[in-house]
């Protein structure tokens, strides 16, 4: 009867059946990781920390029709930690010129920023340049240089990983140009524009001449700015009345088959035109007649092409 109201009160635990386990009977098993992170007093996300006073300026130039350089960024907002993104564009003109924009900023850490072009393909078309601008400073007066380098459709460089480049640096535009021919009795020449840097690769073009008596011996010349003659060619037959000869200025080996033909002539290997020099032709006894004298065309010219200056 005793026993019985034992085992009732749950004063003692009936045999056969398992004891209950305490706290001091439980080991957790150990956690088999090699890494902890911290959770508390971090360090800066970024070493760049944007001030109430600082603009992030872009400066962009191209040569490519309606040009769109669009700049993204992130930003970690100093008031409640959030991670803000922001994008801005610029416009620049097909006329090599510098356009900016300036665009104010949340006070916080700037985490990454990048600059994409929304018509250039290549390099050499459209330069872009990022950084941090006080406006304590000045105008133009960067703080910190965030990116400069030539921006395309497919490629974005920015911030924190971009390259700051002047825009001479690097492989250029390889591009092709037909000119329009002089009139009748002129001849023909090219001055490279004063925000581009060019390396000419080949011209050619050709001279048809007329019935009137007499040889034409044309000259390639290369000038500077200041109209000085840096390299010069003469061609080394003349060519008579009534023929068509097609010149080519190139680094190739010369090959030459007159009166009726090609004359060929040498160009210095890896000729830079800094803004300002020209390439231009100058013929001794042409025939200057504007209604039927001698006449220049078909002129092409191959360049590869740096924005300068920008």
């Amino acid at each position: 009867m005793l026993r019985a109201l034992l085992l009732l009160m749950s004063i003692i635990t009936p045999s056969g059946q398992p004891t209950a386990k305490q706290p001091s009977d439980y080991t957790p098993a150990a956690q088999s990781q090699v890494v902890s992170w911290q959770l508390k007093r971090l360090p800066p996300p970024s070493f760049l920390y944007v001030g109430v006073d600082d603009v992030l300026r872009v400066g962009a130039a191209s040569s490519a029709t309606n040009e769109i350089v669009t700049v993204s960024y992130r930003l970690l907002r100093a008031a409640d930690g959030a991670v803000v993104p922001g994008q801005f564009t610029v416009g620049p003109l097909n006329n090599y010129a510098l356009t900016t924009k300036d665009q104010a900023l949340a006070e916080g850490f700037l985490l990454s920023v990048s600059c994409r072009s929304g018509v250039a393909t290549t390099r050499g078309q459209t330069f872009a340049r990022l950084y941090l601008n006080p406006k304590a400073l000045g105008s133009g007066q960067p703080a910190q240089q965030l990116m400069a380098d030539y921006v395309t459709t497919a490629m974005a460089p920015g911030y924190p990983n971009g390259r700051v480049l002047s825009p001479i640096e690097g492989p250029g535009r390889v591009y092709a140009v037909q000119y329009t021919s002089p009139p009748r009795g002129h001849d023909w020449g090219e001055t490279d524009g004063l925000l581009a840097r060019r390396r000419l690769i080949a011209v050619n073009m050709v001279l048809i001449t007329s019935a009137t008596a007499g040889n034409r011996i044309p000259q390639f010349q290369l000038l500077d700015n200041l109209l000085n003659i840096i390299a010069q060619y003469t061609a080394p037959v003349a060519q008579g009345p009534s023929t068509v000869v097609r010149y080519t200025l190139s680094a190739a080996p010369m090959v030459n088959s007159p009166p009726i033909g090609t004359i060929q002539a040498p160009l210095p290997d890896n000729y830079i035109l800094p803004p300002g020099y020209s390439v231009q032709v100058t013929t001794s006894g042409l025939d200057t007649n504007a209604n039927t004298g001698d006449a220049w065309s078909g002129i092409f010219a191959t360049y590869e092409e740096w924005l300068d200056n920008v």
